[in-house]
């Protein structure tokens, strides 16, 4: 294999890596990762003496191997497969006299750095949890063994890639949910257990007698990776006609779904108003991100029926009063952000409203219809989560229209503040990558968006105090709830009708 192709590609990988998170990235992304990992790490060492983790039998280079593995397979399974079929320098590499397996050689050297960096803090929260002998050549090998085993993860992420877009796209969509389902999932049972030291019963037995499940996790995660690596490196070729072939079957899946029909239309509603819901509800179905926020909906209802119990026993809120929050607070986390830049995600097209003449108060109660499905998902999750606590149908019912009025009133207050800062002078111009674009499309991007999203926040806290409240501090907030969502929606279509008139 030639051996500039692959130094070349890894380089080529490096920069926009480093374009995307920190040079030309309009939230320094790459910021903000490396603050919550060194803030995640400070944390260990301030609460590490006060964290006690009974695994008598797990070892700590059996946990470094497990960690780094899993993590290194679930990261480069949702990244790898827009770095092998989505980016510029796949298809050059493809229509070039260079081997298509150095792709896969610069993809796996262009991560060593992050990985080396990743494992070197995971190390240190190891040898701050579990009792590591022999000093810093004992933490020393432990980084170097998690760098090799999250490497060899990570062509195990890269072969599922590989195999399944080749001959199961359909299975790639629904392991993308599943597996960012899974880190997210893992990620928050981690910080549970790290604030209360008492793991779930299942899970201790688990970790306390790995002999049962470790040589197998590790060579159901280890082994595609070698066999990977050692087909690099033996029959390098074979390697490279396999990524071919998934690349045209890609490009050939791609344009066939840029050729599919035309989607029925969303909306009941006619005129104006139902041409904007029916385009923003289109705009979320298409977006692949949408796809992950309902795979984390998923996951966060499993979680909070399976804790809800526990939960409603351990605190003196009263399952009505707690399923209601969690529920309100389930459903902000999974679309808060896409209510809130329901106006920031037309983007250039903004500027077709003033062109077609649309009235104010059209585009308000069109994008408030975009909305609306945050009220409708927190009635629902909390009426799943007071069920399952044991309560009655009225309790249910009670907890439900709650719930619901109350995500209500969090989507009118959003969609009225975000209404002020609207522009229809063709908003911000989209950018080269398909993926980023589709990211932004579900964030907010302008000041006022921000705004909206930390009103939302303030409408959502605010009502969770008034049902816990009591006498004239409660009657104070209900009047509050009740005319801050009319207020808000009343200014921004105000301004609607000055910036449109």
């Amino acid at each position: 294999m030639d051996a500039t192709a692959w130094r070349v590609l890894a380089g080529m990988e490096l920069r926009a890596r480093w374009n995307r998170s920190w040079r030309f990235s309009p939230f320094r992304s790459g910021v903000w990762v490396l603050l919550a990992e060194v803030g995640l790490l400070a944390v260990l060492l301030w609460k590490g003496k006060t964290i006690t983790l009974p695994y008598a039998d797990l070892s700590p280079f059996s946990f470094v191997v497990v960690q780094a593995a899993l993590w290194g397979m679930a990261r480069d399974f949702l990244r790898e497969r827009e770095e092998l079929f989505a980016r510029p320098h796949s298809a050059l590499v493809h229509l070039s006299p260079a081997q298509p397996a150095s792709v896969i050689v610069g993809q796996t050297l262009a991560d060593i750095p992050e990985k080396m960096w990743e494992q070197l803090l995971a190390t240190v929260a190891v040898v701050m949890l579990f009792p590591v002998e022999g000093g810093p050549w004992q933490a020393g090998l432990l980084w170097a063994v998690g760098v090799t085993a999250g490497s060899l993860g990570g062509l195990s992420g890269l072969m599922a890639v590989i195999l399944w877009t080749r001959w199961a796209p359909r299975v790639v969509a629904a392991a993308t949910v599943v597996v960012a389902g899974s880190v997210v999932g893992a990620g928050v049972y981690a910080a549970y257990l790290a604030a209360s030291g008492f793991p779930d019963a299942s899970v201790l037995a688990a970790l306390r007698r790995p002999q049962g499940w470790l040589p197998a996790t590790l060579v159901a995660v280890l082994a595609p990776g070698s066999l990977l690596a050692g087909g690099l490196l033996l029959h390098p070729g074979w390697i490279g006609r396999l990524l071919s072939d998934t690349w045209l079957s890609s490009r050939e899946a791609m344009a066939r779904d840029g050729r599919r029909r035309r989607p029925r239309w969303p909306s009941p509603l006619r005129g104006a108003v139902g041409a904007i819901h029916a385009s923003g509800w289109l705009q979320v179905a298409r977006n692949p991100f949408s796809l992950m926020r309902l795979g984390f909906w998923i996951i966060g209802l499993l979680a909070l029926v399976r804790f809800m119990p526990g939960l409603a026993h351990a605190l003196p809120l009263g399952r009505e009063l707690l399923g209601t929050s969690l529920g309100v607070g389930l459903a902000f986390v999974v679309g808060g952000e896409v209510a809130a830049a329901v106006f920031d995600a037309d983007g250039p097209t903004a500027a077709w409203y003033r062109v077609a003449g649309a009235r104010p108060a059209g585009i308000l109660w069109g994008k408030l219809w975009v909305a609306a499905p945050l009220a409708a998902t927190a009635a629902l999750n909390a009426w799943v989560v007071v069920s399952v606590a044991g309560a009655g149908a009225e309790e249910q019912l009670r907890a439900a229209m709650t719930a619901g009025g109350l995500g209500l009133g969090t989507t009118l207050v959003m969609v009225g503040v975000a209404a002020a800062g609207a522009r229809f002078t063709g908003g911000q111009e989209d950018t080269e990558d398909d993926l980023m674009s589709a990211a932004l499309e579900q964030v907010p991007r302008s000041a006022t968006s921000w705004l909206a999203l930390l009103a939302g926040v303030a409408y959502a806290v605010l009502g969770s105090w008034c049902l816990a409240s009591r006498g004239s501090d409660k009657m104070l907030a209900t009047t509050a709830l009740l005319f801050l969502p009319v207020v808000a929606v009343g200014l921004g279509g105000m301004v609607l009708r000055r910036k449109l008139p």
